[in-house]
């Protein structure tokens, strides 16, 4: 077994324990895949010493590999930006994997602060995910200006409040299924409460 598979397992102990184990495990595969394909031209030694230009080299590599195949390997190399404390993100794929004719890549992303075009971009199932600290900062910003609990969300979506804990803060590995929920779940709100008003002003009528 190759020194990089052999740190990946090891700390995917821990790892696979929280969350969504099944996606966990799946998400390990990737990781190992990647760090396989790594280790056929190049011989390194310690996670730390994997960059950039390894994934720019993974993603040439697999043109043709489905945009929502690619988005699951991107989450998973961001677990291993985490783990070996590397500042940003990895290189995300939409720039060199191929997208159908019915697919779109986000290319321009919107900041963090505009959150209707960041809520577009999360629930478009076709789209890859927008940076990860992006889609933390969205998701709890949303829960607290709708002054929601943890407990109160999780009843109401079904997902665990780790889980969304996680998602949160970017500490776990985010699932795009329960992204989309989460978010869909907070603009339904919206809509909502936009359109039944609260007029005070009739009780007093």
């Amino acid at each position: 077994m190759s020194i990089l598979v052999e740190q990946i397992q090891s700390l995917a102990h821990q790892y696979v324990r929280s969350g969504s184990k099944e996606n966990r495990r799946l998400q390990v595969g990737r990781m190992i895949k990647f760090a396989e394909f790594i280790e056929q031209t190049e011989q390194l030694h310690n996670l730390h010493e994997v960059g950039k230009r390894h994934v720019i080299l993974f993603w040439k590599a697999h043109r043709d590999m489905a945009p929502k195949t690619a988005n699951a390997y991107w989450l998973a190399l961001c677990v291993i930006w985490q783990w070996s404390n590397k500042p940003g993100t990895p290189p995300k794929p939409n720039l060199f994997v191929q997208s159908g004719k019915n697919e779109k890549t986000i290319t321009n992303q919107q900041p963090a602060s505009d959150e209707s075009g960041l809520a577009a971009t999360v629930l478009n199932d076709a789209a890859v995910l927008p940076n990860l600290t992006d889609i933390c900062l969205y998701l709890k910003r949303q829960r607290l200006n709708l002054n929601l609990t943890l407990k109160a969300v999780s009843q109401a979506i079904g997902i665990s409040m780790e889980t969304i804990t996680d998602m949160e803060s970017g500490n776990g590995q985010i699932r795009y299924a329960d992204v989309a929920s989460l978010s869909q779940f907070y603009v339904s709100l919206q809509n909502a409460s936009q359109a039944n008003p609260i007029n005070e002003e009739s009780s007093h009528e």
